[in-house]
């Protein structure tokens, strides 16, 4: 499951590998693309689905008897669509919608019209921070979309072939997350790398942070980076690499894995640890003492 999104009127929508599934809190239902490709992307955004997919982009709405229909709108740029493309993130901006894969990124505004940019480089993540978009490219640095044309805003050697995944504003700074090289901040012409205990996050509503991985689930941090609890296969989650994070408006934090989807109620204040390894047993009670909880099981102590 590469993306997830949840629409105004509440349901979820999730990009899979057979295509688009849509959860109404009760039920899943599933739709296909015409060709029958893998959804890589997808952003729910007022009365319209927007997916990507190989060689693919268009939207989704629903017709008077209330099912999807797909509207492409590649179609009408066929012959500018580059060979095996494949559009691996939505984003919305400004009068329009914005297609990233890793050769180019398509400028669909509301209009109509559709705007083809070609980086030089590979295009690893498009991010909107103070309504200003950030394209981040493997070699030739991070550029701001202006006028549709890409105007260089940073570089440095630290971010050559560095995969950036994501810009956010953190404290009135950019705030940038790379796949293997941690977190830096960006202030006044300066990189300055930061000292989290781990990366890829997505930014919660009280401050805190989340951060998905890809061989251990997923971690929660304060505002600082320190890890305050960890979610994985062991205590929760039926598959370690986390591949999208979505936070709704209900403060639920969706999930989408390599196999399956889950999510994290942020709003709970229960934690449930399941001890899938055996080596706890079943316990039998459990008090709290100075700040330490004791439990007994039928194994011990």
């Amino acid at each position: 499951n590469w993306g997830v999104s949840r629409s105004e009127n509440g349901l979820l929508y999730v990009a899979n590998n057979n295509g688009l599934l849509e959860y109404d809190g009760l039920k899943w239902d599933f739709f296909e693309l015409p060709n029958k490709t893998t959804i890589r992307s997808v952003l729910a955004l007022k009365d319209s689905i927007y997916t990507g997919s190989y060689e693919e982009f268009g939207y989704w709405k629903k017709n008077a008897k209330g099912t999807l229909v797909y509207n492409s709108l590649s179609d009408s740029i066929k012959k500018e669509i580059s060979p095996n493309e494949e559009i691996w993130q939505i984003v919305p901006f400004k009068d329009g919608i914005v297609f990233r894969s890793f050769l180019n990124i398509y400028i669909y505004k509301f209009s109509g019209e559709i705007k083809k940019i070609e980086p030089k480089s590979v295009v690893i993540s498009c991010s909107v921070v103070n309504e200003k978009l950030y394209v981040a490219t493997l070699k030739n640095g991070i550029f701001e979309l202006q006028n549709d044309t890409l105007v260089l805003k940073i570089m440095n050697k630290t971010l050559e072939n560095t995969k950036v995944l994501f810009i956010i504003n953190y404290n009135g700074k950019l705030l940038l997350m790379t796949s293997l090289k941690g977190c830096f901040i960006y202030e006044n012409n300066t990189l300055k790398p930061v000292d989290f205990e781990v990366n890829d996050f997505s930014l919660l509503d009280n401050g805190n942070m989340a951060f998905g991985t890809i061989k251990d689930g997923i971690y929660f941090t304060n505002s600082k980076g320190k890890v305050l609890f960890h979610v994985n296969k062991e205590n929760g989650l039926i598959n370690n690499t986390i591949l999208n994070q979505y936070l709704d408006q209900e403060n639920k934090l969706w999930l989408g894995l390599d196999n399956g989807i889950a999510m994290v109620d942020l709003n709970s204040r229960n934690y449930f640890f399941n001890d899938v390894s055996g080596r706890l047993g079943a316990v039998y009670d459990v008090i709290k003492f100075k700040d330490v909880v004791y439990l007994g099981s039928n194994t011990g102590l």
